[in-house]
């Protein structure tokens, strides 16, 4: 087929794929992929990027260039959570991929990051399900979400599939995130957006209170009116995505935390936080990101042994016992 004919049949082309991907049989989803992938990448469709235009495009026009398609998709996640796990998992994909092939273009401009960033943000919020909060046991829980083991091995997890069903999509996209700041390959332009990013999580701490209400009283709609309401507010979902986001930086680009911050103390009123927060998912992300600080700058290791060992002992405690390490920290 050449470019008028593809053009003409787009629609039927696109729902073909797009059936193939709930595909059970990870090869066919594979080739689907690659066909939609190569598709777009020709050219053989409109590649200029309008930010603009994809914040007012409508929802009847056809997604053309790959700026319009990542948002499409993460369209799809936010508002269809009947989805199919596959289809869910393989728009994802391609979401990644897309960034790896335009790494020239998206590095053209620091503004044109963190706007990306920001978009990205917007679409792809993590929500954890029954996320186990002990940080040292989270690599072996996540393989054992990526296996075909069955036995039940916490007390916290009821249904093991249903949690590698709920959770495999958010590991997904924590890989969604990771990619694109990998793909950000201007030192200068990582700085910016660590920046950003650091920026946005000192602006959540304002609704962190409310976030931490909405989740523990079960209010969802709460949650939701609470981000609607200021377009500036985060959600828990989205300050997930940026702690994981936190989370690449501190375990590939530590040096830019150490020619940001000259000691430990001026970015921890910034973690801490969320470290005494009680939504599970924060405390253990965080937890995360303290870890590689300690591994990874020497300077600050004195300091960060001694929280990183409390919270070990107390990572199934109420915020109180959390409370309570920090006040002992603020003391030695």
């Amino acid at each position: 087929m050449n470019a008028t004919s593809l053009s003409t049949q787009y629609e039927g082309i696109i729902n073909f794929i797009f059936k193939v991907l709930e595909d059970d049989d990870y090869h066919s989803r594979k080739q689907a992929m690659d066909i939609y992938i190569t598709l777009h990448m020709e050219k053989i469709f409109e590649i200029d990027l309008n930010l603009t235009k994809i914040l007012k495009k409508k929802i009847t026009e056809q997604p053309k260039n790959f700026l319009e398609i990542l948002f499409s998709f993460g369209n799809h996640l936010m508002t269809n959570p009947g989805l199919n796990f596959n289809f869910k998992q393989s728009l994802v994909l391609i979401a990644k991929s897309f960034f790896e092939k335009n790494m020239e273009y998206i590095n053209s401009s620091e503004t044109l990051v963190i706007k990306i960033y920001g978009l990205i943000l917007n679409f792809f919020p993590i929500e954890y399900y029954n996320t186990p909060t002990n940080f040292l046991n989270y690599k072996q829980n996540f393989q054992l979400l990526t296996t075909n083991q069955t036995q039940n091995t916490t007390n916290q997890i009821s249904n093991l599939n249903e949690f590698r069903k709920n959770n495999c999509v958010s590991f997904e996209i924590e890989g969604l995130y990771k990619t694109y700041i990998k793909v950000i390959y201007n030192t200068s332009h990582r700085k910016a957006l660590l920046k950003h990013i650091l920026k946005l999580l000192n602006n959540g701490q304002l609704q962190l209170d409310k976030i931490e209400n909405s989740i523990a009283n079960k209010k969802e709609t709460q949650l939701k009116s609470i981000s609607s309401k200021d377009s500036d507010r985060l959600n828990s979902k989205q300050i997930n995505a940026i702690i994981i986001s936190l989370i690449e930086f501190s375990e590939h680009n530590c040096d830019l935390f150490e020619l940001m911050f000259s000691n430990f103390q001026e970015i921890s009123q910034t973690l801490f936080a969320f470290l005494i927060s009680s939504v599970n998912s924060f405390r253990m992300l965080m937890n995360r990101v303290l870890i590689n600080f300690s591994y990874f700058i020497p300077s600050w290791r004195t300091q960060l042994l001694t929280l990183i060992l409390n919270l070990t002992s107390v990572s199934h405690a109420e915020v109180a016992s959390l409370k309570n390490v920090i006040i002992f920290l603020y003391n030695i």
